[in-house]
C-alpha cells in the first residue's frame, strides 16, 4: 500500500485499529486496555484494578478477541445487502448499546452532534461504540486485515487489498511458490547449502 493511499486517521478510526492491532500479556494490560484514553484517566494503583470493568488480562482478551472476530467479519464483507450484513450490523449495535443524551453545537464544525454515551460505559460497549462510530465517518471497506500478519489497516479506496505492505505481500508469494513447487524449493535450498560450504572450504 503506497503511502499516497492513506488518509490520516480520525479519532474513531485510531480506537478501532488500536484495539483491534493490540497485543495483552499479563504485564501491562491495563494501560493496553486505556489505550488511546490515557491522557484522560490517571494510571491504575495496582494490576489487579478493574480498567473499563476490565478485571484481569484474560477478560481483556477475551473482549478484544470478540471484537476482532466482528471486525473480521466485516472487512470480508461483499455486500450491504443480504443477511449477512444485516446480521453482522445487529450484532456490532446490540454490543454497542449506544444511546443519545441530548446535542450540543460542535466548536469546530459548528454542527449540530449528538452526545453518545453507553448503558454501562463497559469496555466491550466502548470498542464496538466506537467502531458504530468510526463507519458513520469512513465506508466500511476501507477497513482491511492482512492475509499475511492479520494486522488491520485502512484503506481509502474500493479495492480493499489482501495485504498491509509490500513486505507481507512479498512473503505470502514466497510460501505460496513454496507450496506449489515443493521439489523446487528443495533443490534451491540444497544448492545454497553446497555453496555456503564450499565457501568456508580453505582454499
Amino acid at each position: 500500500m503506497k503511502d499516497s493511499d492513506k488518509s490520516p486517521p480520525t479519532w474513531p478510526l485510531e480506537v478501532v485499529l488500536h484495539y483491534a492491532n493490540c497485543e495483552i500479556g499479563e504485564e501491562g494490560w491495563q494501560q493496553v486496555v486505556l489505550g488511546p484514553f490515557q491522557r484522560d484517566f490517571p494510571p491504575p494503583p495496582t494490576r489487579d484494578t478493574p480498567t473499563f470493568g476490565v478485571r484481569s488480562a484474560e477478560m481483556a482478551r477475551s473482549i478484544v478477541g470478540e471484537f476482532r472476530s466482528a471486525l473480521d467479519r466485516l472487512t470480508q464483507l461483499q455486500s450491504t445487502e443480504g443477511d449477512e450484513a444485516r446480521e453482522l450490523l445487529r450484532d456490532i449495535t446490540e454490543r454497542a448499546s449506544l444511546r443519545v443524551d441530548g446535542y450540543r453545537l460542535d466548536a469546530d464544525s459548528g454542527r449540530l452532534e449528538p452526545n453518545l454515551s453507553t448503558e454501562s460505559g463497559k469496555f466491550r460497549e466502548l470498542l464496538f461504540a466506537y467502531l458504530v462510530i468510526c463507519l458513520s465517518e469512513i465506508p466500511y471497506y476501507c477497513l482491511c486485515r492482512c492475509r499475511e500478519c492479520g494486522v488491520f489497516f485502512q484503506e481509502r479506496s474500493r479495492r480493499r487489498p489482501h495485504y498491509c505492505s509490500p513486505r507481507c505481500r512479498s512473503a505470502s508469494t514466497v510460501r505460496e511458490h513454496r507450496r506449489k513447487n515443493p521439489d523446487h524449493y528443495r533443490e534451491r535450498q540444497r544448492e545454497l547449502m553446497k555453496k555456503r560450504r564450499n565457501s568456508r572450504t580453505p582454499q
